[in-house]
């Protein structure tokens, strides 16, 4: 969740709640720092733990998400494994939003589990990567 920016925004545009999931211990204590600052202190949570750790318990409890923005480090290989752990858990409503923040220089995958790559931005160094759930069957 690095300062939690993105979910600010999210919450600052009438997000109905937030959920930062973010390993780091200082990290944390800038996003609950920033949340504080910005009013935000009801309807969102902070979860500090490794993603894929983050992404199972919210699995167990049940939560489906509208829009999940992933801005893992770069270069480290976590695009794909956490789209998948979001796919298997099945952490996105059906016609949600995966958004996918990543360097230019990686290529992003077509498609993961039941998640589909729709479409593709790119800015600077940046890219974003949309992606939203298929029907396979079964």
């Amino acid at each position: 969740a690095g300062s939690g920016s993105i979910g600010i925004e999210a919450l600052s545009r009438g997000a109905e709640k937030a959920v930062f999931i973010e390993s780091n211990p200082k990290h944390v204590s800038i996003i609950k720092e920033n949340l504080k600052t910005c009013g935000f202190d009801s309807d969102v949570r902070v979860i500090r733990t490794k993603v894929s750790d983050g992404l199972r318990i919210l699995h167990a409890e049940e939560v489906v998400f509208d829009l999940i923005f992933l801005d893992p480090p770069y270069s480290k290989d976590l695009e794909t494994t956490t789209l998948a752990d979001i796919s298997r858990y099945r952490l996105l409503k059906e016609k949600g939003l995966v958004i996918l923040e990543s360097s230019k220089r990686d290529n992003m995958p077509q498609r993961v589990g039941d998640l589909q790559l729709l479409r593709v931005e790119r800015y600077g160094d940046t890219t974003l990567s949309f992606y939203g759930k298929i029907n396979i069957p079964e």
